[in-house]
């Protein structure tokens, strides 16, 4: 197929599993592990992979469904290795840095990778033991994916904060700021040169999943919101009680 299109039409895969029910959960982790580690350089055409399912009654799911409870699962070793995979360059979503903006800034979400968002600069003086970021009155209802050390999150429309932490729970994403030699633990201390600055990117897709006719022409293709302050961020580098 790759020859056929003159090596220039991108290739998707809508589906690919492996069967847990009939590998095994540890055969069925390592298979999705060397497809997606050999897919970038023996078939870099491909530009999008889908799995096949989150969570399934058998084994082809991440997870498999809680018997009981329907709500939960329970993770399955080939979610560990997903995760891993995630983190890899090829997968990892490609970001680019336009011009500087003034609030209010007006956000454009076409799709997971076809969206406009805003970076914000956030520097810090070393791995912090608090992060959290407020929103005000007036963005109270926006609906937000941000991206901070590799790390998402979600805002959805009335909620006032939303803690940053976990961004800082391990080292494996690789837009992060410091590099491996610099991984750090509770028990080393940084000094001031250590200090480093990421961005704090923000995103606003549709709050129900559905684009606004309201707004106009292109509304099949595009959603817009606009973002009227900077949101503040509350860091500590610190305990409030240290034992």
């Amino acid at each position: 197929m790759k020859r056929s299109n003159n090596h220039s039409r991108p290739f998707v895969i809508s589906e690919f599993n492996a069967d847990g029910d009939v590998t095994g959960p540890f055969e069925q982790a390592r298979q999705l592990a060397d497809f997606y580690r050999r897919l970038p350089d023996e078939a870099p055409c491909v530009s999008g992979i889908t799995f096949y399912q989150f969570r399934d009654r058998g084994r082809l799911g991440l997870e498999i469904q809680d018997p009981n409870n329907p709500e939960a699962g329970r993770g399955q070793p080939v979610l560990e290795e997903y995760k891993k995979i995630l983190y890899m360059d090829h997968y990892l979503p490609v970001m680019t840095l336009g011009e500087e903006i003034n609030f209010p800034a007006k956000l454009r979400w076409g799709g997971s990778e076809d969206s406009d968002g805003i970076a914000i600069p956030v520097c810090f003086e070393q791995p912090p033991v608090f992060c959290e970021i407020y929103f005000t009155e007036e963005d109270l209802n926006l609906n937000l994916m941000m991206e901070l050390n590799g790390r998402w999150f979600y805002k959805k429309p009335g909620v006032h904060s939303i803690d940053l932490i976990p961004a800082f729970f391990d080292n494996n994403a690789s837009s992060q700021a410091w590099s491996a030699s610099q991984a750090w633990s509770a028990s080393q201390a940084w000094s001031a040169s250590q200090a480093f600055t990421t961005p704090l990117r923000l995103f606003a897709p549709p709050p129900e999943g559905v684009n606004d006719p309201s707004q106009g022409n292109g509304w099949e293709i595009n959603y817009y919101a606009e973002i009227k302050y900077p949101p503040n961020l509350r860091i500590r580098y610190a305990p409030a009680m240290t034992v």
